[in-house]
C-alpha cells in the first residue's frame, strides 16, 4: 500500500517537473544568446598626426584606419555627426581598427558587432532619445518643380560627392537623405511629388582654410532652386539622438 503511494507521488511530481521545463521551453526561458560579436579584433591609438581616413568592410574583415571614435560610432549606428552627443575628444581622437568577420553577415550585422567591440574596448555606454532639432524640410520652390520623372524601363543607378548627385530612378525621399549628409541637420521630404526621378545637381560647398583655389558656384540651397526646382525651409522636428552616457578615451587594445 505504502509503496503504491510513494509511486503515485513520485510520478506526479516527475509530470509537474516535464510541464514546468516545457512551458520554460515555450516561452523563451532558455539561456539568451550572445551577443553577435567580431571573431577577433585589435584597437590602437593612431598618433601618426594625420588627417585621412576611412572604415572598410571586405569578406571577412571590417577595418578603420585613424578614424575617430566619433566616425566609428556613425557607422555602427548608422547615423549622422548632427545625431551624437559627447564629449569633444571623440571627434579628434585616432584609431586603427582591424575586426575579422567569420561567415556571411549584412551590414546591419557588422553594425552590431562594432557596437560589441566599442562597449568592450571603449567601455562605451550609450542611450537614444527623440528630440526636436532643427530640420531642413524639402518643398517645391514657388517656381514649379523642374524634375525629370524617370522611365519605367529605365535602370536605377546613383553615385555622390562632396558638390554633387547624380541619379536614375530615385524618391525623393532618397534625395533627402542624401542632401542630409552634405548639412548639419535632416532634410525631410515634404514636396508631396511620389514616382522617381532622375537628377543632376551641383553646387559649391562651404570653402575651408584647406582649400587653395577659391570655389565658385551656387551653394546647395541655390542649386536647388536653380536646378531642379526645390528648396529648403528651416524647422525642428523629431531626430534621433545617440547620447554617449560614458566612454573611455584610450581603448583596451586586445
Amino acid at each position: 500500500m505504502m509503496n503504491r503511494l510513494i509511486a503515485r507521488i513520485f510520478t506526479a511530481v516527475s509530470a509537474t517537473g516535464l510541464v514546468a521545463l516545457f512551458i520554460g521551453t515555450a516561452f523563451g526561458q532558455a539561456t539568451p544568446a550572445a551577443p553577435v560579436a567580431f571573431e577577433v579584433a585589435s584597437v590602437k591609438r593612431n598618433v601618426s598626426g594625420g588627417s585621412g581616413g576611412g572604415t572598410r568592410q571586405l569578406v571577412g574583415s571590417f577595418t578603420a584606419s585613424n578614424s575617430t571614435l566619433q566616425a566609428l560610432i556613425r557607422y555602427a549606428w548608422n547615423v549622422m555627426d548632427y545625431q551624437i552627443q559627447g564629449p569633444g575628444w571623440m571627434a579628434t581622437e585616432r584609431y586603427d581598427l582591424n575586426a575579422k568577420v567569420v561567415g556571411t553577415h549584412d551590414n546591419q550585422d557588422v553594425r552590431l558587432m562594432l557596437r560589441t567591440l566599442l562597449a568592450e574596448r571603449f567601455a562605451l555606454r550609450t542611450r537614444t532619445e527623440i528630440r526636436q532639432l532643427p530640420v531642413y524640410t524639402l518643398v517645391v520652390a514657388r517656381s514649379g518643380s523642374k524634375l525629370h520623372e524617370s522611365k519605367p524601363a529605365e535602370s536605377s543607378a546613383m553615385s555622390s560627392s562632396d558638390r554633387s548627385v547624380d541619379a536614375n530612378k530615385i524618391t525623393l525621399q532618397t534625395l533627402a537623405t542624401l542632401l542630409s549628409g552634405h548639412l548639419d541637420r535632416p532634410v525631410v521630404d515634404s514636396t508631396g511629388l511620389t514616382g522617381t526621378f532622375d537628377i543632376s545637381l551641383e553646387w559649391t560647398p562651404d570653402a575651408t582654410e584647406s582649400d587653395s583655389i577659391p570655389l565658385s558656384g551656387p551653394s546647395l540651397g541655390t542649386a536647388l532652386q536653380e536646378q531642379l526646382g526645390l528648396r529648403m525651409e528651416s524647422g525642428t522636428g523629431p531626430v534621433t539622438v545617440v547620447l554617449i552616457d560614458h566612454a573611455e578615451r584610450i581603448p583596451t587594445e586586445n
